[in-house]
């Protein structure tokens, strides 16, 4: 072989190993740098316990056990307790976390926190059949920073009458990601598998989906025949925000990839939840306006 042939092949092997590197190594690596927010919370959000920066490049569980007192079980892969506040299993009742507003679907300790990550530890009960698999409390998440350095696509999906509200919400997130207003629900199945969704409205064919879906997605709130409910099927004249994983990914509702933000309900309070989102007012896991019937 000519010694030209020899540097080529050389060098197209360092290619293909630097390029290899930089697909799998692991989430955070040492070109990652700055850091990321924990936030210990109680009962969805309703309670904030602690708020700290922390660097990136850590795993979620080394963050948290930089800023609380943790203990584990199941040889350290499972948080047990944080700050003297344990799970419960007869009671039915533990800590979950989530990253950018997406329930985790790795073990603390194998995740490794990105730059920007927000990472919420909450306290609260899973024995009703309610899996909370997307929380609003720290929106713009999950749009902005996705989930492992991924950040996909938002379509706005409305209702014509809601308009004003989408372009607001496009105005807000089009600072920070890529965003696309779809009048009516009208998109393709691809856009539907694999981009951020937020639906305004309860008319358009996404929507009533949703709703359809409430109880699997873990929707606290949902419309049906045009009135709203609880989760308790309690039913109530108002609005309301709820954040998901996306059913539509074709890896399931907890792959960790992309999200829906359903916002529905009766007239005005659809804009009234809406000013709530870009105003802040998100401390927990879900938005309601509105009063009970």
């Amino acid at each position: 072989m000519k010694k030209e042939n020899v540097i080529i092949a050389g060098v197209a092997i360092i290619a293909i190993v630097l390029i290899s590197l930089f697909y799998y190594l692991p989430q955070g690596s040492e070109f990652e740098k700055g850091t990321a927010e924990v936030i210990i919370s109680l009962n969805f959000g309703a309670k904030i316990l602690l708020k700290k920066e922390v660097n990136s490049g850590e795993s979620a569980l080394d963050a948290l056990k930089s800023v609380a007192n943790v203990s584990t079980s199941y040889g350290g892969s499972f948080v047990s307790g944080i700050n003297g506040i344990y799970g419960d299993e007869n009671k039915k009742i533990a800590w979950f976390y989530y990253i950018n507003g997406m329930l985790a679907n790795v073990g603390a300790s194998k995740y490794v926190l990105h730059t920007g990550d927000v990472m919420r530890w909450d306290y609260h009960p899973w024995g009703n059949g309610l899996v909370t698999y997307g929380e609003l409390a720290d929106f713009p998440e999950p749009f902005r920073h996705g989930y492992g350095g991924k950040v996909r696509k938002t379509l706005i999906l409305f209702d014509s009458e809601f308009e004003n509200e989408a372009e607001k919400l496009r105005d807000y997130l089009g600072k920070f990601v890529s965003v696309e207003l779809v009048k009516d629900g009208k998109i393709n199945e691809y856009a539907k598998e694999n981009d951020n969704l937020i639906v305004i409205g309860n008319n358009n064919s996404v929507a009533k989906e949703l709703n359809e879906m409430h109880e699997k997605l873990g929707f606290y709130y949902y419309l049906k025949n045009g009135k709203v409910f609880d989760w308790n099927g309690k039913e109530y004249v108002g609005g309301f925000g709820e954040l998901a994983q996306s059913p539509y990914n074709l890896k399931g509702n907890w792959a960790c990839e992309n999200s829906v933000l359903l916002i529905a309900g009766n007239g005005v309070y659809i804009g009234k939840v809406v000013d709530d989102i870009l105003n802040g007012n998100t401390g927990e896991f879900w938005i309601f306006e509105g009063e009970e019937l």
